[in-house]
């Protein structure tokens, strides 16, 4: 086999390689877009806005009390509006909320982390392409 029909042996193994794989593990991940707080009184929700359905993990923590929310399979966009150090929210019912970049393994996580300012309940859902952290504070405004 001459040098050329070897050329064109290997270049023939590459595309049936690329055509066989999967698209890249970054277009199949979600991504966070933008972290937000939306305050309506005694009720703070914090939005998670993603690009695909979130799958998550939520546990709560103590001294100081707080919510954790990973997010597998998620990445934070270079634009996303919050980084690992916390931001402060101030509202009734929550007091800061930071989101960052974890790798685990091979694969990536987002963990969000929300600070409460006062004894709340909270609840956690996917709407979309959203991630709603819900919190409502047990004591009145």
């Amino acid at each position: 086999m001459g040098p050329g029909r070897l050329r064109m042996t290997a270049l023939w193994l590459v595309v049936v390689a690329l055509l066989g794989t999967p698209a890249s593990a970054r277009d199949e991940q979600n991504q966070v877009r933008s972290v937000r707080a939306v305050d309506e009184g005694r009720t703070t929700q914090i939005v998670v806005q993603g690009t695909k359905t979130p799958t998550f993990t939520v546990y709560k923590l103590r001294k100081p009390e707080r919510v954790v929310v990973d997010l597998a399979n998620t990445s934070m966009a270079p634009t996303a509006d919050a980084g690992a150090e916390p931001l402060a929210v101030n509202t009734w019912s929550v007091s800061q909320v930071s989101a960052e970049a974890l790798r685990q393994q091979s694969s990536a996580l987002a963990r969000v982390v929300v600070g409460f300012a006062r004894p709340s309940d909270y609840d956690v859902k996917a709407d979309g392409a959203r991630l709603v952290v819900t919190f409502t504070a047990h004591e009145a405004l």
